[in-house]
C-alpha cells in the first residue's frame, strides 16, 4: 500500500507526522497539567530515601510550565493561522488534535479554505517548535 505524500510547503512528511503526533497529545498535556497541581499525600517512614535532595514542588512547577507552554504553542498557532478568528481556530484544534472530520465541524469556511488554513497552521507550528 502506498503512503500518501503530504504537501506542506517547507515541511517534510516526517516533520508533518511529528507535529501531528505532538498536537494529538494535547489532551494528555491538559491532564498532566491538571495533575501537577494535585499533591500526593506525604508518607513518613524511617527508611532512607534517595541520596539526592528532592524538591517535588519544583519538579511539578517545571512540568507544569512545560505542559502549559505546549498547550499555548498549539493554541497560539491555531489563532495565528485563523487570523484570530475564534471559531476557525476552535475548528482547527478539533480537526487536528481530536481527529474530527471537516464534515462534522461547525466551520463556515469552504473545504479548500479550511485545509489551506490547516497547512498554514502546520507551517507556523513548525517554526515555533
Amino acid at each position: 500500500m502506498r503512503e500518501y505524500i503530504y504537501r506542506y510547503p517547507g515541511i517534510s512528511s516526517e516533520r508533518y507526522k511529528e507535529l501531528l503526533a505532538f498536537c494529538k497529545q494535547i489532551e494528555d498535556y491538559k491532564r498532566e497539567l491538571k495533575n501537577c497541581y494535585i499533591y500526593p499525600p506525604i508518607t513518613a517512614s524511617d527508611m532512607p530515601r534517595q541520596n539526592e535532595v528532592s524538591a517535588p514542588t519544583e519538579k511539578r512547577a517545571i512540568k507544569a510550565g512545560k505542559y502549559r507552554e505546549y498547550i499555548e504553542m498549539i493554541e497560539s498557532s491555531a489563532n495565528e493561522a485563523s487570523n484570530n478568528n475564534s471559531s476557525i481556530s476552535a475548528a482547527l484544534i478539533q480537526n487536528i488534535c481530536y481527529g474530527v472530520r471537516y464534515e462534522y465541524l461547525d466551520c463556515f469556511l469552504s473545504r479548500n479554505s479550511f485545509y489551506k488554513t490547516r497547512r498554514k497552521f502546520f507551517s507556523i507550528l513548525s517554526e515555533k517548535k
